[in-house]
């Protein structure tokens, strides 16, 4: 056994944990805002629609 086995463990799950939540981040927010802008586009959409029926 190591001395300090417990402790290289825990620094290694905190690292892992922060490059985790990075990567989850940017992703996230890419896919945010890619869905907000689908859903504007949609919007567009269904006021042209709804003015093509009048």
């Amino acid at each position: 056994m190591k001395k300090y086995n417990l402790f290289d463990n825990f620094i290694c799950l905190l690292m892992g944990a922060i490059i985790g939540i990075f990567l989850y981040i940017n992703f996230f927010t890419k896919n945010n805002k890619e869905l907000e802008t689908i859903q504007k586009d949609n919007k567009i959409v269904e006021v042209i629609k709804k003015l093509k029926r009048q």
